[in-house]
C-alpha cells in the first residue's frame, strides 16, 4: 500500500524538532542520550485527531474527530523507533511541543505502520486517531474507499492490535465499551 503522509508547515515541524532538541539534551533516557542529537529523526508525522467518549456514545463518525496536534516517531541514526514525539494544538491555535513516549506505543506504532504498508488498501493518507476515554490509539488510513482503523498496540479488551477495521466496525465495538462506562455525570447529581 502506498501511505501518504501529510507534512506539517515549517514552523509546526520547527516546534517538535525544538521540543525534541531540547528533551534529548535534558533526558534521563539513556537511548535516547546514546545519540547526537542532530542525528535524530522525526519520521512518519501523523496528524492527531481526538474522537470524545461522548462523541462514541452518540454513534458520531469519523467526521466528529478533532484534529488536536502532531505525532512523529524519533529514529537513531540506524532507523530504530526509539521515541514517540507529539505537539499538541494551544488554545490559540498555534502548535507547543507535549511531550517524549518511551512506552509500548513506539514499538506498537512502528509494528503498525509495517503492517500498514503490507495492507492491500488503495494509496491512502495516514492520520492518527486517539480515543482517550478508552485507550484506544489507532492508524487512520483515509483512502478513496472511504477509511480503515488499525489499532496501535497496547489495545483495549476486545480490540485487536494491527488488525485491519472498517471504521463503522471499529466504532461499533467501542460504542459498546463506552455503554458499559457508568456516566461520571449522572452520578455527581449534574446528569439526567
Amino acid at each position: 500500500m502506498d501511505m501518504q503522509f501529510v507534512q506539517p508547515s515549517a514552523e509546526i515541524m520547527d516546534v517538535a524538532v525544538a521540543g525534541l532538541r531540547h528533551m534529548a539534551e535534558h533526558s534521563s533516557s539513556r537511548e535516547l542520550r546514546r545519540h547526537p542529537v542532530d542525528q535524530l529523526r522525526l519520521t512518519y508525522p501523523q496528524q492527531v485527531y481526538l474522537l470524545g467518549l461522548d462523541d462514541i456514545r452518540a454513534g458520531r463518525n469519523l467526521e466528529s474527530a478533532r484534529p488536536s496536534g502532531w505525532r512523529y516517531l524519533v529514529q537513531s541514526p540506524d532507523g530504530r523507533a526509539i521515541a514517540i514525539a507529539e505537539s499538541v494544538t494551544d488554545p490559540r491555535g498555534g502548535q507547543v511541543f507535549a511531550h517524549l513516549n518511551y512506552g509500548p506505543f513506539v514499538a506498537g506504532t512502528a509494528e503498525t505502520l509495517r503492517v500498514a504498508e503490507r495492507a492491500n488498501l488503495p494509496s491512502a493518507e495516514v492520520r492518527l486517531l486517539e480515543v482517550p476515554a478508552l485507550y484506544l490509539v489507532a492508524l487512520w488510513l483515509q483512502h478513496r474507499d472511504g477509511a480503515t482503523l488499525i489499532p496501535i498496540a497496547p489495545t483495549p479488551s476486545g480490540i485487536e492490535a494491527n488488525r485491519s477495521y472498517p471504521t463503522r466496525e471499529l466504532l461499533d465495538l467501542l460504542r459498546g465499551r463506552a455503554r458499559q462506562l457508568p456516566d461520571i455525570d449522572a452520578q455527581d447529581g449534574r446528569g439526567d
